[in-house]
């Protein structure tokens, strides 16, 4: 199958399309490039992305590669409640989901802000999903690809 080369400009490229680009295939998803099985490319298995160790695991998290991270509690330093990890609050929860440390993160319905259906989150979609649910994402590939036609003719 021939792929097209990559358009230079951003708005030329049609999200979910796959072009060639640096004799590589790749796929737009609307803000960044991605390898042809649409994940980011440093990321994919199949790709040999670069954070992926010899153990077919994420470098970071990896038990055996990524011994500067891990604690003896196999466990990521920064979250490790015994060796008193960066991102752990004197409430013994991580900093940034402690409703005592930040409670303007919850609303009166004890749900996080973004999340929460009944306030109207950002993070919810008009299904009342969490956003970028599957009906959403159609319906703008479907939007896109008639606004990019209609504005090439």
């Amino acid at each position: 199958m021939e792929h097209k080369l990559l358009p230079s400009q951003p708005n030329e490229r049609i999200i979910g399309d796959k072009y060639l680009y640096h004799n590589k295939i790749v796929m737009w998803d609307g803000k960044r490039l991605r390898c042809q099985h649409n994940r980011r490319r440093e990321r994919c298995k199949e790709c040999g992305g670069s954070q992926i160790c010899i153990h077919n695991k994420n470098r970071y998290t990896c038990l055996d590669c990524g011994k500067k991270q891990i604690c003896k509690h196999k466990k990521r330093k920064i979250y490790c409640v015994l060796c008193d990890g960066s991102h752990i609050c004197q409430h013994n929860k991580r900093r940034y989901e402690c409703r005592f440390c930040y409670p303007n993160l919850y609303c009166e319905h004890n749900v996080k802000r973004l999340f929460c259906q009944f306030c109207s989150g950002i993070s919810r979609c008009s299904h009342r999903r969490v956003k970028n649910c599957k009906i959403c994402k159609e319906e703008t590939l479907k939007w896109n690809n008639i606004f990019l036609n209609f504005s090439i003719e």
